[in-house]
């Protein structure tokens, strides 16, 4: 099967001749063994892809969500079918200096801080079928912090009694204040959204057991979906009362 019909479907998003790059570059990773680098990418091409391709290819500029979102739609998509939007950061290790983003992440896979480049996903996963298709796939870049801040001399503090503290008001529990990290999700949520719910219906998130916590609830909450996650270990969770 001739793969450029696949890319058929972004002829509204882009150009005839991006999308011919894509179609020969995309040949060439399902082709090729070992690394893929620019320069092994222009030796596994066929007729096209000359390494002043691969170079202008990923120089241009691409509405990469909507991309695949259209290539979802078109190809994958089964409206009979149940699905759920899952999201988790992944990291892919990178040797060298000059790699953008590059930096120190925690590998789930490794069990260990790498050097490497990080990535937040978002798929779409077929409940009926158990496949996953990503969607939407976002480099995270970690801030550079300056100078290392002294460490802080302990206080010694007196051993409080059991309960709170008389007069402390409750918390707000419904009060949206999002961290930088779920306010950057929140961003690519917004935008996805916006784009699955033209052609379909999406109930749930599912993330991992770092955002099992009550602001990554309220997140979800305010793009109409509801979380699917992990609770703390010791967490306090009871029923709802239903009593007077």
């Amino acid at each position: 099967m001739d793969i450029l019909t696949l890319f058929a479907c972004f002829g509204t998003l882009a150009t005839a001749t991006s999308i011919g790059q894509v179609a020969v570059i995309a040949q060439a990773m399902l082709s090729m063994i070992g690394r893929i680098t620019m320069l092994s990418l222009w030796r596994w091409t066929a007729e096209g892809g000359s390494y002043r391709t691969i170079l202008r290819f990923f120089a241009t500029k691409l509405a990469w969500q909507e991309l695949q979102v259209k290539f979802f739609h078109s190809q994958i998509f089964n409206p009979k079918d149940e699905y759920i939007v899952v999201g988790d950061e992944t990291i892919v290790s990178k040797s060298g200096t000059e790699t953008f983003g590059l930096g120190r992440f925690y590998s789930g896979l490794q069990k260990r801080v790498i050097k490497g480049v990080s990535f937040f996903v978002f798929s779409l996963v077929n409940v009926n079928q158990s496949e996953s298709s990503p969607v939407s796939v976002k480099q995270i870049i970690k801030e550079k912090s300056g100078r290392v801040a002294p460490p802080k001399q302990k206080k010694k503090r007196r051993k409080a009694g059991r309960g709170r503290k008389p007069g402390s008001p409750n918390k707000a529990k419904m009060e949206l204040n999002l961290s930088s990290e779920l306010m950057r999700i929140s961003e690519i949520l917004l935008g996805l959204m916006k784009l699955l719910r033209d052609f379909m219906k999406v109930k749930y998130l599912a993330m991992d057991g770092h955002f099992g916590h009550n602001q990554a609830v309220l997140m979800a909450m305010e793009h109409d979906l509801y979380l699917i996650s992990k609770l703390r270990k010791d967490v306090a969770l009871f029923e709802k009362y239903e009593g007077k």
